[in-house]
């Protein structure tokens, strides 16, 4: 139908030198390969935002786990500490006694502020994660914008192609007449 037009014209173009349906047909394909871009970019970012989402459940276990052990710890404490003071009336009787209970007890100390050093890494983690998943959800709102945008044109330029088509199929038959008259 274009060549016909083309034809029908002795080849004028536009200003481009293309024809007219061309610039139109180029620029849908640009918007087709744009919106093909930003849905690829967009289930990339997807597939990070569940990667995210995944790591962020892991280190929440983790956590989980930890405050758990932190409350055996603390719970071991107690009765850890209960017979420390017990023993320490017998101090004169037991030194050997106090001895092992008092590195027992500096033991346990190391361990719990491990744990408690390990609980701070961890909520760390769980604070970059979570802003990562919270950029990520921008981002997926910013390219689902786009898309819409892109669509929208889209749609727009195809009511133009539309519109030209029968602008030239118009002329087509009103030549055919005026040829056949």
């Amino acid at each position: 139908m274009l060549r016909v037009a083309q034809q029908c014209d002795g080849h004028a173009g536009g200003a481009s030198g293309e024809p007219d349906g061309v610039g139109a047909d180029r620029q849908a394909a640009q918007l087709r390969a744009e919106v093909k871009d930003v849905r690829k970019r967009l289930a990339t970012s997807q597939s990070e935002c569940e990667h995210l989402n995944y790591e962020l459940g892991l280190s929440q276990q983790t956590v989980g786990t930890l405050e758990a052990e932190k409350l055996e710890i603390t719970g071991e404490l107690e009765p850890a500490r209960t017979r420390i003071a017990d023993l320490e009336g017998e101090l004169a009787r037991e030194t050997t006694s106090v001895r092992m209970l008092t590195e027992h007890k500096q033991a346990l100390s190391k361990h719990s502020a491990a744990a408690d050093k390990r609980v701070a890494e961890l909520e760390g983690l769980i604070g970059a994660a979570s802003e990562k998943l919270t950029m990520g959800a921008d981002e997926n709102r910013s390219l689902q914008t786009s898309v819409d945008q892109l669509v929208e044109e889209n749609s727009r330029l195809q009511r133009r192609v539309t519109d030209s088509e029968a602008a030239v199929e118009k002329a087509l038959t009103q030549l055919s007449q005026m040829q056949a008259a």
